[in-house]
């Protein structure tokens, strides 16, 4: 359980905080500003706190937190610009002694449920926890499907970086869902599209506001839960899964397929001050870099420059635990750890690596083969030796890395 690292958390609340000042507008602007002075936190905020909460501390009955948070707005609530705007039905439930279970099929179970998605290191595991934090409030078998599916996606996302993946697991719940490009045209919503916060087949009125508080180019994609997991899948395609996963990991950690890997201190490797030539190949085609790796026992640092022009495409470097980063390249592209993630995997002792893998991935070292494996399943294979010519094979992302020991430019 990944229990130390709810950062990804911080995407989940500021979408509610930018929606915040639209909920029950039906605000058909897609180029409205994100944050204005009235912006601020609603339910859906402290109830995926209260989720957050709960599995931080270990337990599995989702219900206490969850009520807890009315209470706790109405002692500090006063101090919001907005009212937290819980459903009558959630509110009026809580003041009656919150007894048994609701079997509302809305679409709350899914608003809170994405830090299970982030927190668990099976998808079994995953649903599990997606159905418990519904049942109290959303004992319908649309209001746990609708948790399910979200947690399930969020996971798949987290674990594999794969849109298509993503995508098929909403499929998996919810049948084929509409094309993204169909989805956000330039002009605004049409007057005719409206949406039904509780009906997954209607086109009714969005009467929460949630793609104007979740994604300001989302159209008209049915309805919730399903419009939830067009949201995540149009985000996906827009800034790539690895920012909304490595660039979301905290400083020092890359994410990959089955678990993710923390930096290791720069002591741990022999020192280096190499330069290399690096060619990249991957599904849309060839690019080729010059490389610079400088480890001098307190900091490591890797330079990625564009060999025509030398430009700095991209420095990160790790010292006493602290990541640092500049150049051209935006986070989008590289995710601040993975350069010095792939490096350390590739080159730096076997046991240094494996201390830094988490979750089931693991490390087999033969004779100038390395292979990462998850449970079985290859990650990566690199060929070669640290020092001289090798290549890396990432089989999950269609990517070869060639690499050969170059002169100082």
């Amino acid at each position: 359980m990944r229990r130390n690292n709810f950062l990804p958390m911080l995407g989940a609340i500021a979408g509610d905080i930018i929606g915040s000042v639209h909920e029950f507008t039906a605000n058909s602007d897609p180029t409205f500003p994100l944050f204005v002075k009235r912006s601020c936190p609603t339910d859906d905020s402290l109830l995926t706190w209260a989720v957050a909460e709960t599995i931080l501390k270990g337990e599995r009955d989702y219900k206490p937190r969850l009520v807890g948070m009315v209470a706790y707005y109405e002692k500090h609530g006063h101090i919001a610009p907005l009212p937290a705007a819980f459903g009558s039905g959630f509110s009026g439930w809580v003041y009656d002694g919150a007894p048994g279970e609701r079997d509302s099929y809305g679409n709350g179970s899914a608003m809170r449920v994405s830090p299970i998605g982030w927190a668990f290191d099976d998808l079994e595991t995953v649903l599990e926890h997606a159905k418990l934090s519904a049942r109290p409030s959303h004992n319908h078998p649309e209001g746990i499907k609708g948790a399910q599916a979200v947690a399930a996606c969020v996971w798949v996302a987290r674990t594999t970086h794969d849109p298509l993946a993503v995508r098929a697991t909403a499929e998996s719940f919810y049948g084929t869902l509409p094309d993204l490009a169909s989805l956000c045209p330039s002009s605004p919503i049409p007057p005719a599209l409206r949406f039904n916060e509780k009906d997954s087949t209607g086109t009714r009125h969005d009467s929460d506001g949630y793609w104007s508080r979740h994604n300001r180019s989302s159209k008209a994609c049915g309805d919730t839960p399903p419009k939830l997991l067009c949201v995540m899948l149009h985000t996906v395609q827009l800034i790539g899964a690895s920012l909304l996963l490595s660039g979301c990991l905290s400083t020092g950690e890359a994410s990959l397929p089955g678990g993710s890997y923390r930096l290791q201190p720069a002591y741990v490797a022999p020192h280096a001050d190499t330069w290399e030539e690096v060619v990249f190949q991957h599904p849309k085609g060839e690019e080729k870099f010059l490389v610079h790796v400088l480890n001098n026992g307190e900091k490591v640092r890797l330079t990625i420059l564009d060999p025509s022009t030398m430009t700095t495409l991209l420095a990160c470097s790790l010292e006493a635990g602290e990541l640092k980063r500049s150049g051209v390249a935006p986070s989008r592209e590289i995710p601040d750890a993975f350069p010095l993630a792939l490096l350390q995997i590739a080159t730096w002792p076997a046991d240094a690596v494996q201390a830094g893998l988490t979750g089931q991935l693991r490390i087999l070292e033969e004779p100038q083969c390395r292979t990462l494996t998850d449970k079985g399943t290859l990650v990566a294979v690199i060929k070669g030796t640290p020092t001289g010519h090798r290549t890396i094979r990432l089989p999950g992302y269609g990517v070869t890395i060639t690499v050969r020991t170059a002169t100082q430019p």
